[in-house]
Formats: C-alpha cells, sequence, structure tokens
C-alpha cells in the first residue's frame, strides 16, 4: 500500500501537490516545512513516522548490543530468551508497558518467540554484522551460536556511549545464566516469570531437550 499523501497547502516554497510523512520530515529538517503549519492529520502521520523509525531503529541496535556484551551466544532459543528477558526489562525501565517491548513476542514450545527478530537476526548475518558458528558439545554438533563479526564489534563500539545503560543492563540481567551447561535454568526462569508465553504442556516437557531440536 502506497504511504498516505496530504494535500500541500501548508509549504508553499515546496512544488509538489501532495505531500508524505517521510517527504514531510525532509522538507522540515531542511526547513522549507514549519511543524506548526502542519494540518492535524499530517502532524499524526509525522509523529507516527517517527515512532516508526525510533521503533525500527531499536530493533536493528538491541540485537548487536546483546551480543557485543556477552561475547556469543550459544543457539538460536537462547538467543530469543535473553532478548525477550532484556526487552521486556528496558520497557518497563523507560517508562513503556510490558505488552510493548520493541519486538513482536508470541507463546511458543520454547518459550517467547519473535519472527521480527528472526528476521533482525537473518538480515544482521546478510549484511554480515553477525556471524553464525557451529556449537560443538561433547564432540558432537549440537546447533548454531552467534557473534559480531569485526564489522559488528565495531558497530557494537560506536554505539556503546549512546546504549552503555542498555548494555549494562543486559550484562546485570544475563550473568546468572552465562555459567549454566546447559538451557534449562534460562527456560525455568522464563517459563516461570512469563508463563503466559509458552504454549501449555509443551515447554516444561522440552527442557532436556537441545534447544534447536524440532
Amino acid at each position: 500500500m502506497p504511504p498516505e499523501e496530504f494535500e500541500n497547502v501548508f509549504a508553499p516554497f515546496v512544488r509538489e501537490k501532495s505531500l508524505n510523512a517521510e517527504q514531510i520530515l525532509l522538507g522540515i529538517r531542511a526547513g522549507a516545512i514549519l511543524p506548526e503549519s502542519l494540518p492535524s492529520d499530517a502532524q499524526r502521520a509525522v509523529d507516527a513516522e517517527l515512532k516508526r523509525r525510533t521503533r525500527d531503529q531499536a530493533t536493528r541496535s538491541m540485537l548487536p548490543v546483546l551480543l557485543g556484551t556477552l561475547g556469543e551466544t550459544k543457539h538460536k532459543t537462547r538467543l530469543q530468551s535473553y532478548l525477550f528477558l532484556a526487552d521486556r526489562e528496558l520497557a518497563r525501565r523507560r517508562g513503556r508497558e510490558p505488552a510493548r517491548p520493541v519486538y513482536d513476542w508470541k507463546p511458543h514450545p520454547h518459550g517467547p518467540f519473535s519472527e521480527s527478530l528472526d528476521t533482525c537476526i537473518e538480515e544482521a548475518i546478510a549484511d554480515r554484522t553477525v556471524e553464525e558458528f557451529t556449537v560443538r558439545e561433547n564432540g558432537k554438533d549440537e546447533g548454531v551460536g552467534y557473534r559480531l563479526t569485526g564489522g559488528g564489534r565495531e558497530k557494537f563500539s560506536t554505539m556503546t556511549q549512546t546504549l552503555e545503560g542498555a548494555s549494562l543492563l543486559i550484562r546485570d540481567l544475563l550473568a546468572r545464566f552465562q555459567g549454566d551447561s546447559t538451557e534449562r535454568p534460562l527456560l525455568e526462569f522464563v517459563h516461570g516469570a512469563h508463563p503466559e508465553y509458552a504454549t501449555k504442556g509443551a515447554a516444561r516437557d522440552k527442557l532436556n531437550r537441545p534447544l534447536d531440536a524440532a
């Protein structure tokens, strides 16, 4: 669906007869449009676009911040659980409702799962910010892990100043699980604290199975 456009009755120095929210934002930043001149419907669209951009930036930044803080994470489900806990706690500390985190969490047999986070992981691997590695335990391949590439670490270092608080929160929140040889303590904590994100009966039956098992 094309973006909604608004009749240009507020920007006499812009030739276009109609403008969408993105074009209006460009005009405001260029000084060609005065924010106070916008009709209410156009202002609402601009506000919504700014919120979308802020959310999109947060969605992309949380993954490298977590991996940069922890070094690496074994198994996708562990990564999902870590980011779920960080997302919920950041939402709480920043005054957002717990029901409005950055990612779109849904119930799953192994606990909360986010399709948008899954997409972020795939995109980060594709743009070489994150790399997968094979997890070997007891001489066997036990799935995949995730860590930042050299370029990802450079990106993380540029984020450190602005996202230092989030990094420290992640370190403190997840430190208790870093030395665990299995995922059981993490899963039990997530299921116990947030049972609404575990499908009935399935989650605890699978606690002893590898996280990436079907």
